[in-house]
């Protein structure tokens, strides 16, 4: 075993310290990339906060001067429709139905009011506020109504203040019913049983509108001129890039983050890229330096060879110092990771945003299979110089 020792001393640690200080950047810049990757990602989609599995985007074409004076160039086609149904982030499309017949909304005594108002019914699974008294059925004079929370905010902090008038809670909007002549003809009587957040609307039930628009409608138009697109990820570049190319409009708070993620994605995946080159060039020069070693061991080999030694066991006498060496420079890259996704934490943290202070499963995968890689190619190339060299 004496001479298995001086074929391992020609492996010194001093000889390569600039290839593993390298190394150790390399494997450094490679999991921070990654890591800040997968947490930049999770505060943009918000799932630390989010308590609807899905987000709602709500699009309409952008109204130009060619199509004023054709309603019908604002509607959905068929093969449009199609076209967001291939996109992957996209999971289920909805159909804004908005009323074909006139309506006049009314009411009297402190608060007596007479406008022409306009309706919109949403599929139920869409919605965002609580559809238990959100029914109707034909014969009932009472429609329930879904009132934006944006249209009470305006009133309140708007119109109200400016006129001298009361400001309305909820509760307060949610007691007062007002009367609705319908195309002139019927009347009935709303109350408001919600308010929505996601929406910019006066929703009413499916149920109605279909009734209404059946009986009282002026035309009938098969194609929408809003739709909604349900998707786990509305800022999703994809999906952006589709609205703006076409010239659709949608909820622009809910994209505002596609051009910084876009931004991130490139500034990650530059330093990922930068941090897998260096690892490349180091793992090479190890190679090389594990060929050279053997080069120089080439007549102990022989005479090792000839002592009955196996070539697995001359091969891990060669491999394990310099496999150690790297597993540290690993373990090193780990620790600097961790440390900077600690102080990450801790500093989001100050902003009201929270992440997890532990690395991520992936970093963990991407470790393995690292030393896994780097081990199965020092074996191979080892073994095949070591054959030459005893046969």
């Amino acid at each position: 075993m004496k001479i298995l020792g001086e074929i391992l001393s020609v492996q010194r640690f001093k000889s390569n310290i600039l290839t593993y200080m390298a190394l150790f950047i390399g494997i450094s810049l490679l999991l921070i990339s990654v890591q800040l990757y997968i947490d930049t990602y999770a505060v943009m989609s918000n799932k630390q906060i989010k308590n609807d599995k899905y987000e709602y985007l709500v699009i309409n074409k952008n109204i130009t001067n060619d199509m004023m004076g054709d309603n019908s160039k604002s509607l959905f086609s068929a093969q449009e429709i199609g076209e967001f149904e291939k996109l992957v982030t996209v999971k289920k499309i909805g159909f804004i139905e908005s009323n074909q017949f006139p309506i006049e909304a009314s009411n009297f005594g402190d608060l007596a009011f007479s406008t022409q108002l306009f309706f919109e019914s949403i599929p139920d699974e869409y919605l965002d506020v609580s559809l238990e008294s959100f029914r109707w059925h034909p014969g009932s004079k009472t429609i329930p109504v879904i009132l934006s929370q944006d249209f009470l905010n305006l009133y309140n902090f708007g119109f109200a203040l400016s006129q001298g008038l009361p400001q309305l809670s909820e509760e307060t909007v949610k007691a007062i019913s007002f009367n609705l002549e319908i195309a002139r003809t019927e009347n009935y009587v709303a109350e408001v049983v919600g308010f929505s957040q996601r929406y910019s609307s006066v929703i009413v039930p499916a149920e109605f509108m279909h009734y209404a628009n059946t009986k009282f409608g002026t035309h009938k138009a098969e194609n929408h001129s809003r739709i909604i697109l349900q998707t786990e990820e509305a800022d999703n570049p994809e999906l952006v890039k589709f609205i703006h190319d076409r010239n659709y409009s949608t909820q622009n708070e809910k994209i505002k983050w596609s051009k910084i993620k876009t931004i991130m994605n490139v500034v990650f995946a530059s330093s990922g890229f930068i941090g897998i080159f260096i690892l490349v060039l180091c793992v090479m020069i190890l190679v090389l330096f594990l060929n050279l070693s053997i080069a120089k061991s080439a007549s102990k080999l022989q005479l090792l060879s000839l002592l009955g030694y196996q070539t697995a066991t001359l091969q891990k006498k060669f491999i394990n110092g310099l496999f150690f060496s790297f597993l540290l420079i690993v373990l090193l890259a780990l620790i600097t990771t961790l440390f900077c996704k600690f102080y990450l934490a801790v500093l989001l943290a100050s902003f009201q945003i929270s992440i997890s202070k532990v690395i991520s499963w992936q970093i963990l995968v991407i470790l393995i299979v690292l030393l896994m890689a780097i081990y199965y190619l020092f074996w191979i190339k080892s073994k095949k110089i070591i054959q030459h060299y005893i046969a």
